[in-house]
């Protein structure tokens, strides 16, 4: 599924299953701008050349109650998220993850794509993640989360149960956060 730029949706209990992406967003891509809700959905063997196994947004996204199961990307193996917009919001709670993988993220991959010059301290983009269930993900790099140039970003996670969840980098561990 693909949004357009702007495009302000919300699905709920949906299947989306052994989907492929030549980009990013193997199950569903949301485009910049867009405002995604998502809640009691699954996303099952999707698979996305370059980001978001599952799903891919470049806007605000809120994903609640929902299952990623062996999803596999780049990065972020089940979700990646690009922000765009000093203001945007990602919300994921009450979510479960089981056997994704990425080369970065095997869970989530954030990356901010804007300049630090145009925010004004502590208005950056806000990312909650909590009430997370992860089980048997990897990823080479970057743990089950992980936080690219997150210079202005404020991020709260809880942390997550996490059961059988390796990356390469022995340091990186579940969470981790690199500035370029």
């Amino acid at each position: 599924m693909f949004s357009f730029p702007g495009d302000n949706f919300r699905i709920t209990s949906t299947l989306f299953f052994a989907n492929n992406a030549s980009g990013g967003g193997g199950g569903l891509l949301a485009d910049s701008g867009s405002v995604a809700t998502l809640d009691q959905c699954r996303f099952e063997r999707n698979v996305a050349a370059t980001q978001g196994g599952a799903l891919f947004s470049a806007g605000n996204l809120t994903l609640t109650a929902s299952d990623c199961v062996d999803n596999s990307a780049g990065d972020g193996g089940a979700v990646s998220v690009l922000l765009t917009l000093p203001h945007q919001a990602v919300e994921v709670r009450g979510t479960s993850f089981v056997n994704n993988s990425a080369g970065r993220g095997a869970v989530v991959y954030v990356e901010e794509a804007f300049s630090i010059e145009s925010t004004v301290p502590g208005t950056g983009p806000l990312v909650e993640l909590s009430e997370l269930w992860f089980e048997g993900n990897t990823a080479r790099a970057g743990g089950s989360i992980m936080y690219w140039d997150p210079l202005e970003m404020t991020a709260t996670t809880n942390l997550p149960t996490c059961i059988n969840c390796t990356d390469d980098v022995a340091a990186a561990g579940n969470i981790a956060a690199y500035a370029s």
